[in-house]
């Protein structure tokens, strides 16, 4: 979603721009829907470490053959370790925006070798320093992720809610399921990616309302299907996210990104998770954005008191999330005006 809007950015301010992504169905779907030219290059390792090992020794091949006949002046990527490699090891230097401290294993290997960081405000410098990157070389911009693309969003549009088969007069509950297969949530995350009890209990609330489960992969959907019943979809394809969270009333995620996107547009939003709140979670949580449970029942029990007072919730979520982001900066001039002092333009 970024890239989206960051590619433009610099096309117009004279960079030539090559996008590449993975074989991966929510990355390839995506960059279809938002109209990118991405060139696949390499495959998602899935959810075992070998699998990932194997999964980026072959991108890095792959990805140093394409480097070497393009011959770029500059990477920017959002912490790829595979493209943090290659251009470290040919010579190019590289600039990386990165939002998750918290992903250790993918941070230890990429932001280290970045001429600069860039990264929202509210995480600390020594939230990266302690991985090998000196301070002068992180630089914060105001604004969450999202906002570069959720600040021009308009209204969302019932054809979404017509496309999936729901009754627009009901309340929406959306659950994000965690990303399960990432390296960091490696035997934390239940397969499924949300705890199962969780949508039991949801199935079992006596409000009518509708359910949407997005899941990360593909291999969860039919497991979800069956945990959740007739009662909810269990959407199949990648869904227009942002237009989706409009039509929302209650989000349920577990810290990711749509948690933020959620948040920031004032969506009374929930967060269910088997660590610690990252830093962006914890600073929507001071800003009463976003509320933390530990216990499945004390998430649905939170549903069931938003669900049964929405006006109220949806009208404090909306001037809280006003509140924040007049306070945020469009990040794509500073990313434009880092890359050209990297490259002796300015």
């Amino acid at each position: 979603m970024f890239t989206s809007k960051l590619a433009p950015k610099l096309e117009s301010s004279g960079f030539d721009v090559e996008i590449t992504t993975r074989k991966y169905r929510e990355a390839e779907e995506l960059a279809k829907r938002l109209g990118l030219n991405a060139r696949p290059v390499g495959r998602h390792g899935g959810g075992s470490l070998r699998g990932k090992l194997e999964a980026s020794i072959e991108r890095t091949m792959l990805l140093t053959k394409l480097a070497s006949e393009l011959r770029p002046d500059v990477l920017v990527s959002f912490a790829s370790v595979e493209a943090a490699r290659v251009a470290y090891g040919l010579g190019i230097p590289q600039l990386i925006l990165c939002d998750s401290p918290h992903a250790e294993a993918v941070v230890r290997l990429t932001v280290p070798l970045a001429q600069k960081l860039l990264t929202p405000w509210v995480i600390p410098k020594d939230a990266w320093t302690c991985y090998g990157i000196s301070e002068e070389r992180i630089i914060h911009y105001r604004a969450l992720d999202p906002w570069v693309w959720l600040k021009d969003l308009r209204n969302g549009s019932e054809k979404i809610l017509e496309e999936l088969g729901l009754d627009s007069s009901l309340p929406l509950v959306v659950c994000r399921v965690a990303e399960s297969q990432a390296a960091y949530l490696l035997g934390d995350a239940p397969e499924v990616g949300v705890a199962p009890r969780i949508l039991r209990l949801l199935s079992t609330l006596e409000e009518d309302f509708n359910l949407v489960v997005v899941p990360r992969y593909e291999s969860q959907i039919s497991e979800l299907r069956r945990l959740v019943g007739s009662r909810s979809v269990v959407v199949d394809y990648v869904i227009d996210g942002p237009r989706l969270l409009k039509n929302c009333s209650v989000f349920i995620g577990s810290g990711g990104t749509m948690n933020t996107e959620a948040a920031l547009l004032g969506v009374p939003t929930l967060t269910y998770f088997p660590h610690k709140p990252y830093i962006i979670q914890r600073f929507l949580m001071d800003w009463g954005l976003v509320y933390g449970a530990s216990k499945p029942e004390k998430l649905v029990e939170m549903v069931r008191r938003i669900l049964r007072d929405l006006d109220e919730y949806r009208e404090m979520h909306k001037i809280k999330a006003e509140a924040l982001v007049s306070e945020m900066e469009d990040p794509l001039p500073k990313v434009v005006s880092v890359l050209k002092s990297i490259l002796g333009l300015s």
